[in-house]
C-alpha cells in the first residue's frame, strides 16, 4: 500500500500491518475518510482507521481471504461488502467489518472480480465476474441474479450517476457493452476502440456524457458520447498496459492510471496528457509468473475450435527475481544464443540491453544503457549481430555487429512505430519482421530498410516464424492471432476462439508443429498441428 497527499506528487509506503500482501481493492469511508478497507490476495480484507499508518485484517465470518473489490454503503458506512474469488461469492458486513456473513445466494460457483454500487441506489450492486457475464442485486446483496452476458470474464462496471438505467461494463476480449435497461439487455459499444481487453470504466461525475476506458495494451480511450464511439487520449501514457484509471472526487478533469510496469500517471486535462507521477515508488523487478495475472481460474483441458485449442491450468509459482549488481531491473525479453546457451541477452524497461556470459550468474551492460527494449533477436548465423526494438526518441530498432558494445540506429521505412518484437527468418538470416504498434513491417536487406505489409492498423506484440517452412509466419496482436503464408506479404486472422485475443507471446517447438500463445488475462494456449 503506498498512500499520496499532494495529489500524487510524492508516495510513502503504508505497510505497517499490511505485510507484503498483494492488494486489489481499496475502499474509503465516505464520512471518515481516515477508515479505509483493502482486499487482498491470500489475506482477506485489512482495515485502517488512521489514515493507512496502520492495518489489521478483520476476518471474521469471511471464509475465502482471496478478496477482490470491495463497496462501502454511502448511506451506512458500517455496511461493507466483499467479492471473493474462489465461488465464495460475497460476503458483508453491518458493523464496519467486527463480523461478516455470507450473502450470496444466486451466485453459486461465480468468482468475483469487482463490484460496483449504484451511485443513486446502494442497493443496487452490479458484480463483474471471471467468465460468468454480470450479477446484479437490487436488495444490497440479500439476492444475486445473473444480468447477462454469459459467459464473457467481466473486468468492470460503470453505473450513470444521472440516470441509473444506463449500465457500462468492460470486458476480457469482448470490448464496451452498453445497457439502457439497468442490465436487463446490452449491446456493443466500443466503435473506434483499438483493442478489446477493457480493465476499467469511469464515468465523469459532472457529465455522464463521457467515459474513460483504460485499454490493458491500448492506453486511455475516452468518449464523448456515451460509449458510442471512443478515441485514444494517450500523449505522454503512449500504449501502457492500463489496469485502472480513477477519477478525482472533486475534479473530473483530474485522472490517475495505474500501468503494468510504469507505476501512476495523472493526467489533468482529462486526459488530453499524461505525466508519470511515480516519485517515492521503489525500483521494481518484475517476477516471472505461471500466468500474466495471479488468478488460479483456468480450467484443465478446456477444448474449443473443435478441439485443436486448449486451454492450460497452470500453477501460478513466482519465481526468484535476478539482481543486476545490485539495481533490480524490470527484465522485458530474453534471448539466448543458440550454440553458446550460457550467453543470454536481455531487454530492460528504461535500462537497455544487459548480456551475461555465464547463464545469468553476472550482468553486464552493453553499449546500449538506457531505454525500452521491448525485443530482441540473434542472427542465427552469427551472433555478434543482434537486433533491438526499442521505444526511443531517435529511433525504433537497433542493431550491434560486436555482440553489444556498439548499437547503431537502422529505422530507415519504420515511421517511428515503437516495435514490440523482431525476428530472423532462420532460412535467410537477411530476411527479418518486425511488429510495431502499427502492425507488422519486413526488411529483406539486413535492416537496412524496412517495409509495411498488409497486417497494419493493429498493435503487434510478438512474431515467430515456422522453421520448417519460413513462408509460414505467426503474430500475436491486440486483435488476436494472424497467420501469413507467404513470407508476410498477406495475413488472415485466425478463426480459433480465444477467451482474450490480446496475445503477448507466441513460441513455436523445435519442428514447428505446435505452437503455444500467451494471452493478456486469459492464460496460455496450445494449437496442435501444422498452421495454417
Amino acid at each position: 500500500m503506498y498512500k499520496s497527499v499532494d495529489g500524487g506528487d510524492t508516495w510513502q509506503e503504508r505497510n505497517q500491518g499490511l505485510g507484503e500482501e498483494w492488494v486489489y481493492s481499496i475502499a474509503i469511508n465516505p464520512v471518515s475518510p481516515n477508515t479505509l478497507y483493502a482486499a487482498t490476495h491470500t489475506a482477506g480484507v485489512y482495515k485502517s482507521v488512521d489514515g493507512a499508518a496502520n492495518w489489521s485484517a478483520v476476518n471474521n465470518g469471511v471464509l475465502d481471504l482471496s478478496t477482490r473489490s470491495l463497496v462501502i454503503d454511502p448511506d451506512n458506512p458500517q455496511k461493507v461488502l466483499v467479492g471473493t474469488w474462489h465461488n465464495w461469492g460475497v460476503f458483508r458486513t453491518t458493523n464496519g467489518g467486527v463480523s461478516w456473513s455470507q450473502v450470496s445466494v444466486g451466485l453459486s460457483g461465480v468468482k468475483i472480480f469487482r463490484l460496483e454500487m449504484d451511485p443513486s441506489n446502494s442497493q443496487i450492486i452490479y458484480a463483474s465476474t471471471w467468465r460468468t457475464g454480470v450479477y446484479k442485486t437490487v436488495n444490497g446483496g440479500d439476492v444475486w441474479i445473473s444480468s447477462g452476458l454469459w459467459p464473457d470474464f467481466v473486468y468492470d462496471v460503470a453505473v450513470d450517476p444521472d440516470t441509473n438505467s444506463n449500465v457500462f461494463v468492460g470486458t476480457a476480449g469482448d470490448g464496451v457493452y452498453k445497457s439502457s435497461n439497468a442490465g436487463g439487455n446490452w449491446s456493443r459499444s466500443d466503435t473506434g476502440l483499438k483493442a478489446t481487453y477493457v480493465t476499467s470504466l469511469v464515468l465523469d461525475s459532472d457529465s455522464p456524457l463521457i467515459l474513460y476506458a483504460s485499454i490493458y495494451g491500448g492506453g486511455v480511450y475516452k468518449s464523448t458520447n456515451r460509449g458510442e464511439t471512443w478515441a485514444p487520449m494517450n500523449s505522454g501514457l503512449e500504449d501502457k498496459w492500463v489496469h485502472s484509471i480513477s477519477m478525482a472526487p472533486d475534479n473530473p478533469l483530474t485522472l490517475y492510471a495505474a500501468t503494468d510496469s510504469s507505476g501512476m500517471y495523472v493526467s489533468f486535462d482529462g486526459g488530453g496528457s499524461w505525466n508519470s507521477a511515480n516519485l517515492g515508488f521503489p525500483s521494481f523487478s518484475l517476477n516471472s509468473t505461471a500466468s500474466k495475472f495471479p488468478f488460479n481460474h483456468l480450467l484443465e483441458s478446456e477444448y474449443v475450435d473443435g478441439g485443436l485449442l486448449e486451454e492450460y491450468a497452470l500453477d501460478v509459482k513466482e519465481f526468484p527475481s535476478f539482481s543486476f549488481g545490485g539495481t533490480n531491473l524490470s527484465v522485458q525479453t530474453i534471448e539466448i544464443v543458440q550454440n553458446t546457451p550460457s550467453t543470454i541477452y536481455i531487454g530492460t524497461n528504461g535500462d537497455g540491453v544487459y548480456k551475461s556470459l555465464n547463464s545469468g550468474s553476472n550482468w553486464n551492460a552493453t553499449g546500449h544503457s538506457t531505454g525500452y527494449v521491448n525485443g530482441l533477436a540473434i542472427d542465427p548465423t552469427n551472433p555478434s549481430i543482434i537486433f533491438a526494438g526499442v521505444r526511443d526518441t531517435d529511433g525504433s530498432m537497433l542493431k550491434t555487429f560486436d555482440g553489444g558494445t556498439n548499437w547503431i540506429f537502422m529505422n530507415t521505412g519504420l515511421n517511428g512505430q515503437t516495435i514490440y518484437a523482431v525476428e530472423f527468418d532462420p532460412s535467410t538470416p537477411s530476411k527479418l519482421i518486425a511488429g510495431s504498434k502499427d502492425g507488422v513491417y519486413l526488411s529483406t536487406n539486413s535492416g537496412n530498410s524496412w517495409s509495411s505489409t498488409s497486417l497494419s492498423g493493429v498493435a503487434v506484440y510478438s512474431l515467430e516464424i515456422n522453421s520448417s517452412d519460413s513462408n509460414l509466419i505467426y503474430a500475436g496482436t491486440a486483435e488476436g492471432f494472424y497467420i501469413s503464408s507467404d513470407g508476410g506479404s498477406n495475413w488472415e486472422l485466425e478463426a480459433g476462439r480465444l477467451v482474450n485475443p490480446i496475445v503477448q507471446s507466441l513460441e513455436l517447438d523445435y519442428n514447428g508443429s505446435r505452437i503455444y500463445l500467451g494471452s493478456q488475462g486469459s492464460g496460455s494456449y496450445r494449437r496442435n498441428g501444422m498452421l495454417p
